[in-house]
C-alpha cells in the first residue's frame, strides 16, 4: 500500500484535529488487500465491528463502489481516447503526463 495513502488519515488527525470542529469519530483503519476476497472480508468485518452494518448491506455497498469505479475508469479511457484522436491525426507522437492523485506539489 502507498505510504502516503496509508499515513494520510493519521496526518489529518494530528494536523487538522477533526474532532475540534465536529463531534464525529475519526478512524484510521489499515487494510492489506492482496485479493478482492481479502478486501471484501476485511471491509465487512470492519463495518460490522465499527458501525454495526450487516454483511449483506456491506457487500451491496462494495458492489456499488466497484460499479462506480468501473464506470469512472471506462469514462476516463473514453474521454482520453477522444481527446487524443485529433492529436494522433496531426502528429504521430504524443506525450502523456500522469499525476499521482495521492500527492500534492507545493511551490
Amino acid at each position: 500500500m502507498c505510504a502516503v495513502v496509508k499515513g494520510y488519515p493519521m496526518v489529518v488527525k494530528k494536523q487538522r484535529r477533526p474532532g475540534a470542529y465536529v463531534e464525529r469519530p475519526f478512524d484510521t483503519p489499515l487494510f492489506h488487500w492482496f485479493s478482492t476476497a481479502d478486501r471484501d472480508r476485511q471491509l465487512c468485518a470492519y463495518l460490522r465491528e465499527t458501525f454495526g452494518i450487516d454483511e449483506d448491506m456491506a457487500r451491496e455497498a462494495i458492489r456499488m463502489a466497484d460499479d462506480a469505479q468501473k464506470s469512472f475508469k471506462r469514462e476516463l479511457v473514453e474521454r482520453g481516447a477522444a481527446a487524443s484522436m485529433p492529436l494522433a491525426r496531426r502528429a504521430p507522437m504524443r506525450l502523456c503526463l500522469r499525476v499521482d492523485p495521492t500527492t500534492t506539489i507545493r511551490s
